[in-house]
């Protein structure tokens, strides 16, 4: 019975649609010129959304299409107003997130990958706004830093996706590098300081999971990215090889020599 409702209301609203855009190609409202595309976009997100009102933990797919339709149809109708392109595309980005924020929020569980593409697109629509009065480089770190964000929450909700420190450590450090080039620093300091941070990334996954004996792994890189990072800082960006030169002979010299005991 509930499906039989659903395709009629579908069928209602394509004939409702498809009759207002013939009356508007036959030049039927007159000199009334209506955004009769916006309406359809709008009224075609609000069916979707009623779909998934209806039963969100079932529905929770009829959320995506509803909140982008009728996000779309609101800034197709904006546009006509002379609106700011900067509101309107952080408009689109944003009904693009929520969905995917409101499935977390309903579902949670196995639907952590929905905090991806929500956290994403929520704060590049942030970042769009406020590309009207912040500088470059800031806007460059923040929108590292708000898809990091989207990566430590998976994290955080579930302990076990260590996997994503990774891209949120590698995000935040990438990051920081816009503002440390707003000073004065070196650039061989800031080069240092990108593989120092690296390494803190997989220093910070060994120590979350030091207590797992398979997760001893992350401890090399992290120590190979650290003697980069000093090499870097301290000899340069053309002499900092010899630091795994270096770091090679000190490994061989290990393990060809007898140990004692």
């Amino acid at each position: 019975m509930m499906r039989s409702r659903s395709t009629i209301l579908v069928a209602v609203v394509l004939i409702l649609s498809g009759g207002l855009l013939l009356m508007q190609n036959l030049g039927l409202f007159g000199p009334l010129q209506l955004p009769v595309g916006s309406y359809i976009l709008g009224g075609l997100g609000l069916l979707f959304l009623l779909v998934f009102l209806t039963a969100p933990a079932d529905n929770w797919w009829a959320a995506i299409p509803g909140c982008v339709l009728l996000g779309v149809g609101a800034v197709t109708y904006l546009d006509t107003l002379s609106i700011q392109d900067e509101w309107l595309g952080s408009a689109v980005l944003f009904s693009i997130g929520l969905p995917f924020l409101l499935i977390y929020l309903i579902k949670r569980g196995s639907f952590w990958w929905a905090l991806i593409p929500g956290g994403i697109m929520t704060a590049l629509a942030v970042i769009t706004i406020l590309t009207l009065r912040v500088r470059g480089e800031i806007i460059g770190a923040l929108v590292l830093w708000l898809i990091a964000l989207a990566f430590w929450i998976v994290y955080g909700v579930d302990r076990r996706n260590w996997w994503a420190i990774i891209p949120a450590g590698t995000m935040t450090v990438i990051g920081l590098m816009p503002l440390l080039s707003l000073g004065d620093m070196p650039a061989q300091f800031i080069g240092g300081a990108f593989f120092v941070g690296l390494s803190a990334v997989f220093g910070l996954i060994y120590l979350l999971n030091r207590r797992d004996p398979q997760m001893f792994w992350p401890v090399y890189p992290a120590a190979v990215l650290f003697a980069i990072g000093i090499g870097v800082a301290v000899v340069g960006q053309n002499w900092w090889p010899l630091v795994l030169v270096a770091l090679g002979v000190f490994l061989l010299v290990r393990a060809v020599l007898p140990r004692s005991g």
